[in-house]
């Protein structure tokens, strides 16, 4: 993602934003950042508290040396006031939402979760990138989807109640995974742990096209086989294979829901190994094939729900 110095700037035509919503309690933008956006490598200033929903593509956000890799499986948390430098870390370029909800509504949320980070002088987060599991990331394309063509919600209050249930769904799963995160004593073989994961998601995210084998990994991480998998798998609670599959499927899911047409194409340009294959993973990830999930979408008959699009 690409930022200027408000965050949420008008559109160009490398980088465009439109907000979809706004009222006095919660904010939804979409943006799209092409392949060949620039980038400023000067540090940034964050004027808000938002939390971005990758639906495609990937970015790293960086602290000094420290870099995050965001990407679909995450979602990514800008504290108002912080400072940060945004990477491109493949030729893809990305597009997501960026939610914001008002200090006193966000405090309220945070304070249900970490009192501790809601009684500061302004509400923030305490991590940059937390896992977004099936349901939040599907109900938010299916969000951006049908208030983009106009079919849902029929009022803003039912808007704001779908992105309060969002946003508070997130935090909530965001806390947990940094409050027990918190609980284990934190040594420098833990730090490496956590770069050595960060340098592979960043590998997964640039050659999501490619062949990618075990051995291609573990050597750009240096890292023997067994220890990256442990280690992949003790950071993000599932193994990189899954990792790299759940990537690949929110990529095509993404993609049919904004028109692809040529599915075959589309999977295996995606890695998968054919047509079957990608139907078989993604039917057992989203509960429908690639081909409905094209023609509701061509039909505009997407419906939100906790088993993603029924």
């Amino acid at each position: 993602m690409a930022t200027r110095k408000d965050m949420l700037p008008e559109s160009t035509e490398k980088l465009k934003f439109r907000t979809l919503y706004k009222s006095g309690l919660v904010n939804i933008t979409n943006y799209f950042c092409n392949s060949r956006c620039e980038v400023s490598k000067n540090e940034e200033v964050c004027p808000e508290n938002y939390i971005v929903l990758l639906r495609g593509g990937t970015f790293d956000k960086c602290f000094g040396r420290k870099s995050f890799n965001a990407n679909v499986n995450q979602a990514v948390f800008f504290a108002k006031d912080s400072t940060y430098r945004i990477d491109h870390p493949a030729d893809c370029g990305d597009c997501g939402t960026v939610f914001s909800l008002s200090e006193e509504v966000l405090r309220e949320i945070i304070n249900k979760f970490n009192p501790a980070y809601a009684e500061t002088p302004q509400p923030h987060f305490p991590f940059v990138t937390a896992t977004l599991d099936s349901i939040n990331f599907s109900r938010n394309v299916a969000l951006i989807r049908q208030i983009e063509d106009g079919t849902f919600p029929s009022q803003p209050f039912e808007t704001e109640i779908l992105a309060f249930e969002i946003i508070t769904n997130i935090l909530k799963q965001s806390f947990e995974q940094h409050n027990k995160a918190s609980n284990v004593r934190k040594t420098e073989t833990a730090s490496l742990h956590k770069e050595m994961t960060e340098s592979a998601k960043h590998y997964f995210a640039k050659n999501l096209s490619e062949n990618i084998t075990l051995e291609k990994v573990t050597r750009f991480v240096n890292s023997s086989p067994y220890n990256f998998v442990r280690i992949f798998q003790s950071q993000t609670g599932i193994t990189p294979y899954q990792y790299l599959k759940q990537l690949r499927l929110r990529e095509a899911f993404e993609r049919l829901s904004s028109g692809e047409d040529d599915i075959t194409s589309m999977a295996l340009e995606l890695g998968f190994s054919s047509h079957s294959h990608f139907t078989s993973a993604f039917r057992n990830k989203f509960g429908a094939t690639p081909s409905e999930i094209r023609e509701k979408q061509r039909y505009k008959r997407f419906k939100i729900g906790k088993n993603l699009i029924v």
